[in-house]
């Protein structure tokens, strides 16, 4: 643990072949650090390896056999443009891209089985996000919250619920395909995403949480399943572009 922690003068790090862990804290504060070449048998990157390394400028993954990120790993890289993640990757902890407000674009690949709590919140350049090869079932709380440059989202087929202020303040989204499976959508999850047009919700959409939609003030037109028994308090307050709910 923290075994580089505070190397400001560092500036690139290249790992031996046989690493096949990162431990806690490993490069934590490596301000001037900003490039790492990664060993293919690498498997797991601990919790704030790479805590605000704000000079790294890219993360080329895709070679390694990275099953886990953790929480924090890339917390406040701010610098950070681009992630290439490998396909054996099953879980991304709690605010382990939090604040990297240089990254572009994300596609993640299909063994990712869970995205943590603040994940990629206030990553406010990043314009897409695509989930649709993952076998995630949630999306948790604030993940791409404060996503502001966000225009779009492609959901898994598998997606059965949309946490606590997932998308809250995405000013950018534009339009939102929801899977038939989805069953939850949990409160604030879209509060002031407001440029937000129209929204056909799913046949299988059970519940919408309270303030859900709030303050979407573009949204002109709602169209609900037959099976919807819950929509929670406020979830369309201030929504005042709304003229036509089927």
């Amino acid at each position: 643990e923290g075994a580089f922690c505070d190397c400001s003068g560092l500036t690139s790090v290249t790992f031996p072949e046989g690493l096949t862990s990162i431990g806690e804290r490993a490069f934590s504060w490596c301000s001037g650090l900003t490039s790492v070449t990664f060993p293919e048998g690498l498997t797991s990157i601990g919790d704030f390896a790479f805590y605000e390394c704000k000079a790294l400028r890219a993360l080329e993954l895709s070679q390694t056999t990275l099953n886990s990120i953790g929480s924090a790993a890339f917390y406040r890289c701010s610098g950070l443009t681009s992630v290439t993640f490998p396909e054996g990757l099953a879980s991304i902890g709690e605010e382990a891209f939090h604040e990297c407000e240089a990254l572009r674009a994300l596609t993640f690949p299909e063994g990712l089985t869970s995205i943590g709590a603040h994940a990629f919140h206030r990553c406010m350049l990043l314009t897409s996000v695509d989930l649709s090869q993952t076998t995630l079932t949630s999306i948790a709380s604030s993940v791409f919250s404060w996503c502001s440059g966000l225009t779009s989202v492609t959901f898994p087929e598998g997606l059965t619920s949309i946490g606590t202020r997932a998308f809250q303040y995405c000013r950018r989204l534009t339009s939102l395909t929801f899977p038939e499976g989805l069953n939850s959508i949990g409160d604030y999850a879209f509060y002031k995403c407001n440029s937000l047009r129209a929204l056909t919700f799913p046949e299988g959409l059970n519940s919408i949480g309270d303030n859900a939609f709030q303050g979407c003030a573009q949204l002109t037109a709602l169209t609900f399943p037959e099976g919807l028994t819950i929509i929670g308090v406020e979830a369309f307050v201030e929504c005042f572009g709304l003229t036509t709910i089927l």
